[in-house]
């Protein structure tokens, strides 16, 4: 595969090259936006895209249309797609609808579709045979980002309209209270609609704080201060929960060690992994978190001694919408984010589970941003 500098420098000299040797170009380019590697390498491969996207050979363009489904950036995507099927080439322009009946499809097969297990298992199947592993997850990912764009939206309008119905139902209460001999259903009503809308806020910021959390802020942070504080965290949504839980949380970290990761969404990776663990023991055992440097990178394991994941959840765990916890709450949304901010981070997350014995969940991140070593 080439390297993304190979690439940028064979894009520079297009004007030199034949119409096979910039398809092929764009060949290479797909390869490494399956392979998907930092956020900054993608970003220059869909600037070389545009660019080729501009060349007066219909063959190139429409190579181009056909690679469109891999681009993880919703707004390069959205831009090619637009100009493309705008072409003055029918080829091009069919190329370039076909990619966005694609991403339409799968978009509103993630958003809208029944969060079932069977459903799922149609929709991985239908899009990696069509794209492969690698693409496949790419062209997830971008519904996925497509989604969090449509909530952001939504929630933006519903935050539109809230400080002016605040302000009526304040205002209706002061005219009530001016009233002599208010009825006790009215009173009552009105007690009740203060209520929803404190609950229908709180359900707001929540969603807000899910659609903003995507993006990163980096800083230095001691590993194991933030595991401490995780650790506290899921304690207190035990307790908050009346759950009797006796266990503890043993962890084994060499206290210096320094990290530079966004804290917010860590955190929420350590209390996510970590509560999951405890529950799958029934709100019994000890969890252990062992800590590792290796070489560039931080290992954490995080151990319960549960009823472990059946293998034939193995591949839908990350989903979001997949939960084995619906009576107790569960959203299917905690290790669907952990994995998002992990790859956030450029790190990985994986696992080692037998059924009936427990679950090793591994989370390896960079000591610091790829793009800054």
């Amino acid at each position: 595969m080439k390297t993304i500098q190979e690439i940028m420098d064979a894009v520079a000299g297009l004007d030199s090259l034949n119409t096979a040797q910039k398809i092929k170009i764009v060949d290479d380019i797909r390869l490494v936006l399956i392979d998907g590697t930092s956020s900054q390498k993608l970003e220059h491969c869909n600037q070389c895209l545009i660019r080729l996207s501009d060349e007066r050979d219909w063959n190139v363009r429409r190579a181009v249309a056909k690679t469109l489904n891999y681009i993880s950036n919703p707004d390069h995507f959205l831009f090619l797609v637009e100009k493309l099927k705008n072409d003055n080439h029918n080829y091009v322009k069919t190329a370039a609808l076909e990619a966005e009946e694609k991403q339409e499809k799968i978009f509103r097969s993630v958003l809208f579709a029944d969060k079932s297990k069977k459903k799922h298992i149609v929709l991985e199947e239908s899009i990696r045979k069509e794209f492969g592993k690698k693409g496949a997850e790419a062209i997830i990912k971008i519904a996925n980002t497509r989604m969090i764009e449509a909530f952001s939206s939504t929630i933006h309008r519903l935050k539109n309209i809230k400080s002016p119905i605040i302000w009526n139902i304040n205002h209706i209460e002061k005219l009530l209270n001016n009233i002599d001999n208010i009825d006790d259903e009215i009173s009552d009503s009105m007690k009740a609609i203060k209520q929803n809308m404190e609950y229908f806020i709180s359900i707001l910021n929540e969603l807000n704080k899910m659609t903003t959390s995507h993006y990163i802020k980096f800083e230095i942070v001691n590993l194991s201060s933030l595991l401490d504080e995780a650790i506290r965290g899921v304690k207190a949504s035990i307790i908050d929960k009346n759950i009797n839980w006796n266990g503890k949380v043993n962890v084994s970290i060499d206290k210096t060690i320094e990290i530079e990761i966004d804290r917010n969404q860590m955190y929420e990776v350590f209390v996510n992994i970590i509560k999951n663990g405890i529950e799958a023991q029934n709100m019994e055992g000890n969890i252990s978190v062992i800590v590792n440097a290796q070489n560039e990178d931080i290992i954490i394991s995080i151990q319960d001694t549960g009823c472990g994941i059946e293998e034939y959840d193995n591949d839908y765990i990350l989903d979001q919408g997949i939960t084995s916890k619906q009576d107790s709450g569960g959203t299917g949304f905690g290790l669907s984010n952990a994995h998002l901010f992990i790859n956030n981070h450029s790190g990985d997350l994986s696992w080692d589970s037998t059924p009936g014995e427990g679950t090793v969940m591994k989370i390896k991140i960079p000591k610091r941003p790829i793009n800054e070593r």
